[in-house]
């Protein structure tokens, strides 16, 4: 028994004390905003807003289904999931037999719908559905649509650059994610008498542009007409200060 503890404390110990820690201590990611695009003016070309993705647990819905079948004494589980995918369908964009599949898929978590506006996610969340819920994100905005838009470039599907701007000064506006750190209970709920290491994430900065977005805007509508009107492949305009 005396050589096992010796194992069990001194030499393992820290095996062991590594593996507890690994159970109830968690690191969330804290998302740093992306920096704002603007013309010269400071008017915004691009900016980050936020949104709320839409995620289901499909154990969790399979289980409540299962439970209001026995409870009615009719029907069965899939009535309960069809009329999830009914009411979810015109709020997310999605078509009720898609949402019948994802919700039945299996495991459970599953993407329902992403980048989705914080109106949309409270009318979901206000249905009181077992298992759907929401957790939030952000979305890049271009309020000026086309207006310079080869120049602005975009954004992948995991915020980095893409093209433009975007891509060429991805350094500067995409900042740098920071990190909680926390212990949670037997039950998963954050312990509040342990010690919460924040390293706080440290927002994008903002590219200012020598355009001007109304100037922008006018020259290529006028460029547009050019085109559509004389039957021309393309059209080019030059805006100098002489």
């Amino acid at each position: 028994i005396g050589g096992r503890l010796v194992q069990l404390q001194g030499l393992d110990g820290s095996k062991y004390a590594a593996g507890a820690a690994a159970q109830r201590v968690f690191t969330m990611t804290l998302h740093a905003i992306r920096g704002e695009i603007v013309d010269r003016n400071g008017t915004p070309l691009a900016y980050t807003s936020t949104a709320q993705d839409i995620t289901a647990d499909p154990l969790q819905i399979k289980n409540a289904a299962g439970a209001q079948a026995t409870l009615s004494g009719h029907g069965s589980s899939v009535d309960l999931v069809r009329t999830y995918a009914t009411k979810l369908a015109p709020l997310v964009g999605r078509s009720a037999e898609t949402l019948m599949h994802i919700l039945t898929g299996p495991g459970q978590y599953a993407l329902v719908a992403t980048a989705l506006s914080p109106v949309v996610a409270q009318q979901i969340t206000a249905l009181g559905l077992a298992g759907i819920y929401t957790q939030p994100t952000t979305q890049r905005q271009y309020p000026g649509r086309t207006t310079a838009a080869n120049i602005i470039g975009t954004v992948h599907a995991d915020g980095a650059g893409a093209a433009g701007i975007e891509s060429e000064y991805n350094d500067v506006l995409s900042g740098k994610d920071g990190s909680q750190t926390y212990s949670t209970d037997n039950m998963g709920n954050i312990n509040p008498a342990s010690s919460t290491v924040t390293d706080p994430a440290r927002n994008g900065g903002t590219v200012r542009l020598t355009l001007d977005q109304s100037l922008q805007y006018t020259a290529q509508q006028y460029l547009d007409t050019a085109v559509r009107e004389s039957g021309a492949k393309d059209a080019e305009m030059v805006v100098l200060d002489a």
